[in-house]
């Protein structure tokens, strides 16, 4: 009887021995396989950056104009009284519409213009006019917009 377990004990432990090779080969493949998606990715991503980069540098050349100097933009977030002012190159913001402004911003948001043709992307650091377009959008409801021009300021 001893005899027998002994083969038995041996007999599964080399299963285990075997189940445990094939695991670790297994894991080794898959490591390789992740690392050759990761390099796909950079790629692709790299790919993808060298256009986008473009397209922003030509956007950016529609919006060099600053046709706006001041603003302030007054509503309603979530029921919530919310308002931002840009004066002297700062912004002065509402908590709540930031966070809702920077939901604009982290999707890339848009602004397009056929007349004369521009392209605003969404912005809190950007120009004065992609600003309040950004924070305009960011209300659930608009109460008041003020703008200044540049000549008034």
């Amino acid at each position: 009887m001893g005899a027998e377990v002994d083969a038995a004990i041996l007999g599964a432990a080399a299963r285990v021995r075997d189940a445990a090779a094939r695991a670790v080969a297994r894991a080794r493949a898959l490591g390789v396989r992740v690392a050759e998606a990761r390099r796909r990715r950079q790629a692709l991503v790299e790919r993808a950056t060298t256009p986008r980069h473009a397209s922003r540098v030509e956007r950016a050349h529609w919006t060099r104009s600053e046709s706006v100097s001041r603003f302030l933009v007054q509503g309603l977030v979530d029921g919530q009284e919310v308002s931002a002012a840009w004066s002297g190159g700062r912004l002065a913001c509402d908590e709540r519409l930031r966070t809702r402004a920077l939901l604009l911003v982290d999707l890339e948001e848009e602004f397009v213009y056929d007349d004369p043709p521009r392209c605003f992307l969404a912005t809190l650091e950007g120009p004065p006019i992609a600003v309040a377009l950004t924070l305009i959008r960011a209300c659930d409801r608009v109460t008041r917009i003020m703008l200044a021009p540049a000549e008034a300021a």
